[in-house]
């Protein structure tokens, strides 16, 4: 038995496990993974790069992982991590109206 993967989003043939990503149920080559899908820094889950946020720093989340650990500061409205957030403004707004 021939094992190929097929990569679902540009139909690229190569030998089985090699050079492609797992998403769901479907094969995707690492140059089509790279175009069109993320991985959450927090969950690890596999998603569409519509699906993900990329925050400043570069760290990528899912709006789940997101919503759980990041909020807009009150004051300049910047996305931030929820553990820097004093009443809803963050460490850099609250320096600056000292």
């Amino acid at each position: 038995m021939d094992n190929k993967n097929i990569c679902y989003e540009c139909g690229k043939e190569s030998g089985y496990h090699e050079g492609f990503w797992e998403v769901g149920d479907v094969h995707i080559c690492n140059e089509c993974f790279d175009k069109f899908y993320a991985l959450c820094d927090e969950c690890y889950a596999i998603l569409p790069k519509d699906k993900i946020v990329t925050l400043p720093d570069g760290s990528q989340f899912c709006r789940d992982c997101l919503s759980e650990d990041y909020d807009l500061c009150a004051d300049c409205g910047q996305l931030v991590s929820k553990k820097v957030l004093v009443n809803g403004v963050c460490q850099m707004c609250r320096e600056y109206y000292k």
